[in-house]
């Protein structure tokens, strides 16, 4: 399976170890995921989070996703709280 390196900017970055994904489009749905629950994660501690990303990136280095936290409907999550 590919390997997928996940990267989360706020202030500076964050990498976790690589992740193995069947392909793109589940890297993408991951990264929105993730993305979404850190914006919940916030909502619950009444905290803004802008500027902040989730971006994707292939094995080889290549951009498969970035994920901007104010770009997440927030009335919709808020219906999942």
């Amino acid at each position: 399976m590919p390997q997928y390196r996940f990267e989360f900017a706020d202030d500076g970055r964050q990498q976790i170890p690589d992740v193995e994904l069947p392909n793109d489009q589940a890297a993408r749905a991951e990264a929105m995921n993730s993305a979404k629950d850190l914006v919940k994660e916030a909502a619950l501690k009444d905290e803004t989070r802008t500027g902040w990303a989730v971006r994707v990136f292939s094995a080889s280095g290549q951009p498969v996703a970035e994920v901007h936290f104010e770009h997440i409907d927030r009335e919709e999550l808020a219906k999942e709280l």
